[in-house]
């Protein structure tokens, strides 16, 4: 090793390199000896104002403990990831304690959350436990109990910290919400190497929500939020109170897939096949006014590929169909990943760019494919200024069938990993041969390691 390469700071490494010092290789030289240097332990004195200062520095933004088999996690009081705004809740704030320990057979951990809404004064919390078991083959059993605000879309709904800005700096009220009061149970553990069955059952209290506040940063006369229904055109029926009681079951399977075993647990590796996967998801029975019944399936195939080279390409196409739908309401609906919002916190990867939120939610058959191409070197990257960079350009397609309606699918183009910020795209949406728009998105992810 040069005996100076420890003598230069971070600043002349990212000026040499063409690759910015990863958040790891920052902190190896800040820890590193400094022959500049010399301690002095005439001067060493007890800081106690820096002590009071770290205290109450975790209180406010939170703190992580840790021991060789246990993990303790306080968000803080004012954690960013707790802290949003909405037309229903107004601001809400929150912070959880999050427990952690690693057992001989596995590890169990649990998390209570709680937050406030201040304009609906309202009191809402989660208690989340997991238990990790037969670690060889991946046994997770989660039980969920709690009242929230959540949005109708809760497998891959809007970004709260996305509606916020959207909410607050724009009057776009994207998200649309109702409370979800529940109690889940889940289990998943693999029957054999590459096949897995999951199982869960829940009990849900849904009841419908208005907008309580018309607050926002900008006053902006001409544009005023939209109520808290989904779409002007909804029937109103399908956001009433309502009650489910479902059970689902699922099996997914990737042949020849290959694991490592770190201590006693298995972490699965890669496969040159696709993965299968089968769901079924059942509601009822229960002829009571004011229950969801209905009878939901789907199943579809994913793989990503990935060259010598560094290029990947990945795909997914799923179908699925309400079998019976005795009584559907709009929460029971099949939603699709879509991101409407300008900028995201995320991925463009598997989603709708350009397509709004919930006005093409299913109640019948639907079918969704998502192609992306990813390379070090595709087109813009070739330029002098750019191909010095780490960043990656990627193509996109996606399509959508919803039975009654027009096919529709994008077609993009996007630049990403751009060091925090994420990355950026162009996007263009069809209905059937017919274009509707196109749009410049944007996206932010948040990663350990910067690319520049």
């Amino acid at each position: 090793m040069d005996s100076l390469a420890r003598t230069a700071d971070s600043t002349i490494w990212q000026q040499i390199r063409p690759v910015a010092l990863t958040a790891e290789e920052i902190q190896g030289m800040a820890l590193a000896p400094n022959p500049k240097l010399k301690s002095d332990s005439s001067k060493a004195r007890v800081d106690s104002g820096g002590k009071i200062s770290r205290i109450i520095n975790g209180f406010v933004s939170g703190k992580v403990w840790r021991t060789k088999s246990e993990r303790i996690e306080f968000s803080g009081i004012l954690t960013p990831t707790e802290f949003r705004f909405n037309t229903v809740d107004g601001f809400v704030t929150g912070l959880y304690v999050a427990y952690r320990k690693t057992i001989a057979a596995g590890y169990f951990e649990f998390k209570p959350t709680v937050a406030y809404a201040f304009t609906r004064k309202t009191l809402m919390g989660t208690f989340e436990t997991s238990l990790g078991y037969a670690p060889i083959r991946r046994g997770l059993l989660e039980v969920s109990v709690g009242r929230i605000s959540t949005d109708f879309n809760r497998e891959s709904g809007i970004n709260v910290l996305g509606n916020s800005v959207a909410s607050l700096f724009f009057r776009e009220n994207y998200m649309k919400l109702y409370e979800h009061r529940f109690v889940e149970a889940k289990n998943r553990i693999d029957i054999a190497n590459g096949l897995v069955f999951s199982m869960g059952s829940a009990y849900y209290d849904r009841r419908e929500l208005r907008n309580n506040t018309d607050f926002a940063f900008i006053d902006n006369s001409k544009r005023s939020y939209t109520s808290n229904m989904p779409f002007s055109s909804i029937a109103p029926e399908l956001l009433r109170d309502h009650k489910a009681a479902v059970v689902e079951f699922g099996l997914s399977y990737t042949p020849e897939y290959f694991y490592i075993k770190r201590n006693t647990r298995k972490i699965m590796v890669r496969s040159k096949y696709p993965t299968f996967w089968t769901k079924i998801k059942m509601a009822g029975p229960n002829d009571q006014e004011g229950f969801s019944q209905f009878v939901q399936l789907q199943g579809g195939i994913s793989q990503t590929i990935k060259s010598v080279s560094g290029n990947e390409f990945a795909y997914s196409i799923t179908y699925g169909d309400f079998l019976s739908k005795k009584n559907l309401f709009f929460a029971d609906f099949k939603h699709f990943n879509t991101q409407e919002i300008p900028i995201n916190v995320g991925v463009f990867s598997n989603s709708y760019q350009l397509l709004d939120y919930y006005s093409h939610s299913a109640s019948s058959a639907w079918a969704t494919g998502f192609i992306k191409y990813e390379s070090s070197f595709l087109a813009l990257k070739y330029l002098p200024l750019l191909s010095n960079r780490m960043w990656k350009e990627d193509l996109y397609a996606s399509w959508l069938y919803t039975k009654g309606r027009a096919p529709y699918w994008e077609v993009g183009y996007g630049l990403t990993q751009i060091g925090l910020f994420g990355g950026v795209g162009v996007f263009a949406g069809f209905e059937g041969q017919k274009f509707t728009t196109i749009g410049l998105k944007a996206c932010f992810t948040f990663r350990n390691e910067i690319n520049l």
